[in-house]
């Protein structure tokens, strides 16, 4: 969990069970530390899909649209490991859903990318822009017209 190269470690980002996250916190822990590529505790947790971290954070005010040095947010990096049940946590607490990285992709483009159908549908099913585009120009219908939407329709 929470593999980086880069960067420095506290002991919270390195916390995996959600009973030691909340003791570091309630102990003055810093919720907004950053690594060294700029990703908090929230955005690690929200990427290996741990909700019951999540929640800890999110109780104790972690910002959910936080970002990164690639202005990735949490909601971006639970999509790109398909974490349905961190991404609804996540929309829970009011995550933007169409928040924008660097690259101008979102959520609902790391998901169709990734081919987390459970991802897309429950993106597309909270009203993310289908419509938007990255910026290279391509937008998520370019890509399901590509053969993504198999996913959408076919998948077990």
């Amino acid at each position: 969990m929470w593999h980086e190269a880069s960067g420095s470690r506290t002991t919270l980002v390195c916390a995996r069970l959600e009973s030691t996250v909340r003791l570091l916190l309630e102990y003055g822990a810093d919720i907004e530390h950053r690594t060294g590529s700029g990703r908090t505790p929230l955005s690690l947790a929200a990427a290996d899909g741990e909700t019951a971290v999540l929640e800890a954070l999110l109780e104790n005010k972690a910002q959910t649209d936080s970002t990164d040095r690639r202005a990735r947010t949490p909601l971006i990096w639970a999509a790109m490991g398909g974490h349905v049940a961190a991404i609804v946590l996540l929309l829970e607490w009011r995550a933007k859903i169409d928040a924008k990285d660097e690259c101008n992709q979102g959520p609902l483009h790391y998901a169709v990318n990734g081919q987390h159908a459970g991802t897309v549908r429950l993106l597309l099913e909270r009203g993310a822009n289908i419509e938007s585009r990255n910026l290279a120009g391509s937008t998520l219908c370019a890509s399901l017209s590509r053969g993504i939407e198999r996913l959408l329709y076919n998948s077990c």
